[in-house]
């Protein structure tokens, strides 16, 4: 009987390879990585064409709400907040005012004219300048515009270049004649009067007396009428 003798592997040739098999499922994710550096700003790119002009809506309602300090506009304001400053202002200006028909000045519709009224009554206004201003040649005037008339009676009454200056306060304008006393005269020491016809149309001189002597007839006697 033969007997064997072992002699080691021996190798055989390699197959062919297998087919893949399926793959495994998916791992868990790993650790995030450290950010990279940045790149590099890219090129500009080309203009885009122009766009369609623009149309403004005039009945774009903006809404803004009046502050309660008034505050000067600046550079930067937004149109709201401009508008409540506008208006803040206006009313502030409107209250210094004040309420234009509580004046008592015949203009009522501007404080300018109003003003205005009230420095042309401040100021004399010469109505007449006449050697005779009697009844036969009165001032006819609307004095009811005055405040205040003067009747200036002199120059040469008695040698002496007087004037006598006599007030006339509007509330003496009746039918009735007036006499008016304490004139404004150089001499203190002469008792001079006139007598004054005035109503709220005419005025005119019926008489001029110093110390009891009329001068009415005195054609040096210039008597001129003033107005305010």
């Amino acid at each position: 009987m033969a007997k064997w003798v072992y002699a080691g592997s021996i190798k055989g040739p390699t197959g062919a390879q297998g087919p893949t098999g399926p793959t495994g499922a998916t791992g868990p994710q790993g650790a995030k990585g450290d950010k990279g550096d940045k790149g590099d700003r890219g090129l500009q790119g080309p203009q885009g064409d122009k766009g369609d002009t623009g149309a403004v809506d005039a009945t774009t309602v903006i809404p803004f709400t009046t502050p309660s300090v008034d505050t000067d506009m600046v550079s930067g304001d937004p149109i709201n907040i401009l508008f409540g400053k506008i208006k803040k202002r206006l009313s502030v200006l409107v209250d210094k005012i004040g309420d234009l028909t509580t004046l008592t000045t015949t203009s009522k519709t501007s404080a300018v004219s109003a003003i205005n009224e009230l420095n042309n009554n401040l100021s004399w206004s010469k109505l007449s300048e006449s050697a005779v201003v009697g009844s036969t040649n009165p001032v006819n005037r609307d004095f009811t515009q005055y405040r205040e008339l003067l009747i200036v009676i002199g120059e040469n009454t008695t040698g002496s270049n007087t004037r006598f200056v006599f007030n006339i306060p509007t509330a003496c304008l009746t039918d009735t004649m007036q006499k008016f006393r304490d004139g404004y005269y150089r001499d203190s020491s002469v008792n001079a009067f006139c007598s004054v016809g005035v109503t709220t149309t005419t005025l005119y001189v019926t008489d001029f007396n110093i110390n009891g002597t009329s001068y009415m007839s005195n054609t040096n006697n210039l008597r001129i009428v003033y107005a305010r």
